[in-house]
């Protein structure tokens, strides 16, 4: 549904920062399971900003 709504570029990128913070959790060895990542707090946030 969320692909339906949202224009491609939009989505694009979406999509784009998305991996990036997945590749961030996984420097992290931030173990997850069934596609969607932890839900975020704010050191994980300030850490991937920083």
């Amino acid at each position: 549904m969320w692909e339906s709504s949202v224009s491609g570029n939009t989505l694009k990128v979406y999509s784009t920062g998305m991996d990036c913070y997945k590749q961030f959790l996984r420097s992290q060895a931030v173990v997850y399971v069934g596609g969607s990542p932890p839900p975020v707090t704010n050191d994980l946030l300030i850490n991937f900003i920083a």
